[in-house]
């Protein structure tokens, strides 16, 4: 795109190593933003990272802009992801090695509204096909309508997903703790999964 204020490469999970710490200060960073509230850490996120770092079939997309990162995206098996994300699919009729999960699609603010988010979901559905995938996946935080902490000027992720075709699947959900930045202790969380055909 012409004029576009950032490149994106592109790494297998061993290639993306190198970039560590760039990648767990965006999940630190963005991740701590409505609706997810997650306080994180260098510890989780380098013991968390090492899920993509050992898959070479993993993909990890990172966006730069004088040499900083400034968004990140990722996919990977869901049959090798944690056992929390794995659970609700266990006794489908499509193998977990054949469902594409992604990981995070997460770009800073001055960067959004710029096609790059919409690039990383073409690659991650251009992978899917070029693997041999049959769905795809990811999950989003639910959170109340009147949170305490939600922007007034936050937009729902739903339309913007369903947008790129994906559903949210009924009766599937993704139970979670992490530190949270509202209660300022492990706290659960309930996550809806969304799927698509690859």
């Amino acid at each position: 795109m012409k004029d576009q204020p950032y490149t994106i490469s592109y790494f297998s999970g061993p290639e993306a190593r190198k970039y560590r710490d760039d990648i767990a200060a965006i999940r630190i960073g963005l991740f701590k933003e409505f609706p997810y509230l997650y306080e994180g850490d260098l510890t989780y996120e380098t013991e968390y990272l090492e899920t993509y770092f050992s898959q070479p079939n993993a993909l990890i997309m990172l966006a730069f802009h004088n040499n900083k990162v400034v968004g990140y995206s990722s996919s990977v098996s869901l049959a090798d992801e944690l056992e929390e994300i794995k659970a609700p699919f266990s006794g489908d009729n499509v193998p977990l090695d054949k469902m594409l999960y992604i990981g995070e699609a997460m770009i800073y603010p001055k960067f959004r509204s710029k096609g790059m988010f919409r690039h990383f979901m073409e690659s991650h559905e251009q992978k899917a096909k070029t693997d041999g995938f049959e769905q795809i996946v990811f999950m989003t935080v639910d959170r109340e309508s009147d949170h305490p902490l939600r922007p007034a000027d936050y937009r729902e992720l739903g339309p913007i997903f369903e947008y790129y075709g994906y559903s949210k699947i009924p009766n599937k959900r993704v139970h979670m703790e992490w530190d949270q930045v509202d209660t300022g202790a492990d706290t659960a969380n309930t996550l809806s999964l969304w799927i698509k055909a690859a």
